[in-house]
């Protein structure tokens, strides 16, 4: 025999710890910092919408997008962000029962961490790349609305919690006091780190907080490798262009109405009628797409409507009271055409923020010193993780560029922005630090990791500010930056206009003090692969020997890539299946050859790991003699593959597996009667080449 079944359990548990081994070392980009410092932004984007709704009352969609972040900002700062391994700041998205705090509440932070997870953020009508994308990031967010309060399920829910389980803890209350700090020092434009304190002789190595649990993600998200294998769009300018793609849909998105906008289907809308008895009635599978519509809208109105007035029951006093009787007209008579006007733009508001709080993720990103200057010549990943880990670790000079003007700071990256404090400076004075004898280089670490936390908040909240108000650097006619404060004085001044770059290399151009609109970066395309391998088996029995090659062609099924399809074609050999008396009597053993066809369903357990269910049909030869005999059949297939592609510099497809085909029909005695056997219990096992 050619693989002995003792072996089996073996090379299964290799396998797995191979894949588990190569997981771990899949360094990717945080989750926790994406959402910590986004959902750490909404407070003063918040604040300073609500300053400029009291100036601008009659504008509708500043209040319908105040409303939209209302949904997905964190509707209490009460508790650390993260305890006991699990988040404890909730928004109202999908709040949490009473009785069970040990779930995910999705906030506005998991919009920014989640372009590293999902790679579909639709369906949004006529928006080029999301019409198709039905079960996208959008229709997620609407059955997070429609549900009853519980905490969030699926693989969202499952890589939402991993991001704080991870060790070491970290002082919240520290990184919350220096962003406080941050706001408090730079009320008129950013500091600017003094120039002495720019040079790495002046400080001393980070310490590392927690970072993402890449060999967990590898598994709850198989859909999480195929994002890191092509990230480009996540670094220097195009990570910028990233950002001002998606903010700039954000913004066209939420100036659009409900029926212009919304591409879900009938089965997704009935599903979030369900518990409403105004829509108990409603046939949306027969419902035409102008009714669709309408109806569709209807219903999202509702589902917005009833979750705003459970914001109002346990939001902040002071976050109501800008919209206090726009709640009490929801409440009271949420049928007037004007309740249901404003609910009307607060829908595709969310679906606008939906584009907004993922775009984040990149204006993140690039406020991260292993962002600003990738070698993007380099394609192998271990040298882009090189490079990035390197910088994030070390720090780079970087000059965030506003319209106030140029701001240098020393930019440290992943795993750093929430790691422990080195020392416990009372003050971050940079006058005194620059100038004075005493200041230790652990200082000045310490100093620097606090100021780069408050202007990555500072940057988010600018982002987001501009965004509820409509697109304040959006290409206006004039200069709106000599406004001495407010909203606009703040975006002005802490909104970056252009790639943050590595001190020299600063563009040499002047940069213009409006925002152009962007376009979306190009989605990664469907997980895929060929595959061209060798394999070989040993009937269970004992019967024979078989040999083959297989061609086999793999696509995504669904939006998350977690199941594969695949066609599959054979040809194959097996040794001394039969015994046959040849034309001049004499008993021989006869080979078979056979060809077989297959359909398969791959379930993707990891990253790189798939379960395979394979029916196959088969035809074939009894030996090539004259007296040869044709056969036909079919049958199962079941087994496991592993794709080191990403970890490896070989296009490998391992694989192992159990087949037993069971013939129908034989040119000797017809269909079924003697045909019928079983041609053996075949353990198999294949190596390739696997081509994505």
């Amino acid at each position: 025999m050619l693989l002995r079944t003792r072996h089996l359990p073996l090379i299964v548990l290799f396998t797995a710890a191979f894949l588990l081994r190569s997981a771990d070392e899949a360094r990717a980009f945080h989750y926790l910092e994406h959402s910590f410092f986004t959902d750490r932004a909404c407070a003063p984007a918040q604040d300073a919408l609500a300053a400029e709704m009291e100036a601008r009352p009659e504008d509708a969609s500043l209040a319908s997008r105040y409303l939209a972040l209302a949904l997905a900002c964190p509707a209490r700062w009460t508790r650390p962000y993260c305890a006991g391994g699990y988040k404890r700041v909730e928004a109202t998205l999908n709040r949490l029962p009473e009785e069970d705090k040990d779930q995910v509440a999705i906030s506005l932070g998991d919009f920014a961490a989640l372009p590293d997870h999902v790679s579909r953020f639709g369906p949004v009508r006529g928006l080029p790349g999301t019409v198709h994308q039905k079960d996208g990031l959008i229709e997620q967010v609407f059955r997070w609305l429609a549900a009853e309060p519980e905490g969030a399920d699926g693989i969202v829910g499952d890589v939402a919690e991993d991001a704080c389980e991870t060790d070491p803890d970290v002082d919240w209350g520290r990184v919350d006091a220096d962003v406080a700090a941050y706001f408090s020092a730079t009320a008129v434009t950013p500091a600017r780190v003094p120039g002495p304190l720019l040079t790495p002789l002046a400080r001393s190595a980070v310490v590392a907080g927690p970072s993402d649990p890449s060999g967990a993600y590898s598994f709850d998200n198989p859909h999480f490798l195929d994002l890191v294998l092509r990230d480009t769009h996540h670094f220097a300018d195009h990570a910028y262009g990233a950002w001002l793609g998606y903010h700039s849909a954000g913004l066209e998105i939420s100036r659009r109405s409900c029926a212009s906008a919304i591409g879900f289907q009938g089965a997704q809308l009935a599903d979030f009628a369900e518990g409403l008895p105004a829509f108990s009635e409603v046939a949306w599978s027969d419902l035409e797409e102008t009714m669709l519509q309408t109806e569709g809208c209807r219903l999202l109105r509702e589902r917005v409507r009833l979750r705003l007035l459970a914001w109002a029951e346990r939001a902040e006093p002071h976050r109501l009271h800008p919209v206090a009787d726009l709640l009490a007209s929801f409440g009271a008579d949420a049928g007037s055409p004007g309740s249901q006007a404003m609910l009307d733009r607060v829908v595709t508001a969310v679906m606008g923020l939906v584009f907004e709080g993922s775009g984040l993720h990149f204006l993140e990103d690039g406020l991260s010193s292993g962002h600003m200057r990738p070698v993007l010549s380099r394609r192998s990943l271990g040298e882009r993780r090189h490079d990035h880990d390197y910088d994030s670790r070390e720090g780079v000079t970087a000059i965030l560029q506003t319209a106030a003007g140029d701001f240098p700071f020393v930019a440290f990256g992943d795993t750093y922005l929430l790691g422990p404090a080195l020392t416990g400076a009372p003050d971050c004075d940079w006058s005194r630090l620059a100038t004075g004898d005493t200041a230790r280089p652990d200082e000045v670490t310490d100093c620097l990791i606090r100021h780069q936390r408050g202007l990555v908040v500072a940057a988010v909240a600018a982002s987001l500010i501009d965004w509820g108000a409509g697109g304040i650097m959006k290409e206006p006619e004039e200069n709106p930056c000599p406004a001495p404060s407010g909203a606009t004085a703040f975006v002005c001044r802490h909104l970056p206009l252009g790639p943050t770059r590595v001190a020299g290399h600063e563009s040499t151009r002047p940069l213009p003090w409006r925002l152009h609109t962007g376009s979306l970066p190009v989605p990664p395309p469907l997980f895929a692969y060929e595959s061209l391998a060798v394999k070989v088996a040993t009937d269970l029995a004992g019967l024979g020997n078989q040999i083959g090659l297989d061609v086999a062609f793999y696509q995504e099924l669904g939006s998350w890539a977690t199941w594969l399809t695949s066609y599959r074609i054979g040809v194959r050999s097996t040794d001394g299946r039969t015994e046959r008396r040849n034309r001049f009597g004499v008993v021989e053993d006869r080979k078979q050859f056979s060809a077989d066809f297959s359909y398969g369903f791959h379930w993707r357990w990891a990253a790189r790991f798939l379960i395979d269910l394979e029916p196959f049909v088969y035809a074939g030869l009894d030996g090539l003699s004259p007296d040869r005999v044709f056969f036909m059949g079919l049958g199962p297939s079941v087994g496991i593959t592993a794709l080191p592609e990403g970890w490896l510099k070989l296009p490998l497809e391992l694989s192992i597996g159990y087949r037993f085909p069971i013939t129908l029909y034989t040119s000797e005695y017809g269909f079924f009667g003697s045909s019928n056997r079983l041609e053996g219990h075949y353990l198999q096992f294949s190596l390739g080449l696997a081509y994505m």
